[in-house]
């Protein structure tokens, strides 16, 4: 969930994807540290190319494979500031019958899934308010700043027959094998 780390309270993929870079010992496994590739399909893409977009991770990774998900982030995938989310998590805690992330986290998984469904059918911003946020330090601007300044990394794009596309691609011109 898009919490803020104002304090203890966040956990995100990029921030673990951040850290697992740094800690990590690719050449403990036989792999070259200075030659990672990341690779993200549908919501992962949209991660690795957040993390493309940081430049905390400069050096990090040298090339990043992108499948059906990155690309000009449409509307819908857009990252809201933090403060904008806020109201739609404090619903769904209300939902779960919980009264702070504490009580939120200790919940029993079918609680949880039963609170997931309860907002589904509640609301119809579900997809905007799941996304990643701009919060300042794990996301440290918007999308459309942030693309401004990407770290140098090869990049491939491409994108799924049975997933979306990525917006940057032109379907009638582009033709996969399947």
């Amino acid at each position: 969930m898009p919490f803020t780390v104002s304090g203890d309270d966040s956990v995100t993929f990029e921030m673990d994807a951040n850290e697992a870079a740094k800690v990590v010992g690719i050449s403990d496994f036989g792999g070259d540290a200075d030659n990672i590739t990341l690779m993200g399909q549908s919501a992962g893409a949209i991660s690795v190319q957040l993390l493309c977009l940081d430049e905390k991770n400069a050096g990090l990774f040298r090339r990043a494979f992108l499948m059906s998900g990155a690309g000009r982030f449409p509307k819908f995938a857009q990252p809201r500031r933090a403060e904008d989310t806020h109201a739609y998590w404090l619903d769904f805690m209300r939902l779960a019958g919980c009264g702070s992330l504490a009580e939120l986290r200790a919940l029993p998984l079918d609680r949880l899934f039963d609170a997931v469904e309860q907002i589904r059918a509640k609301r119809k911003d579900n997809s905007f308010h799941t996304m990643p946020v701009v919060d300042g330090a794990l996301l440290p601007d918007t999308v459309d700043v942030l693309m401004r300044r990407p770290l140098p990394v090869d990049t491939v794009l491409g994108y799924t027959a049975a997933d979306m596309y990525a917006p940057l691609i032109d379907r009638k011109s582009t033709r996969l094998n399947s």
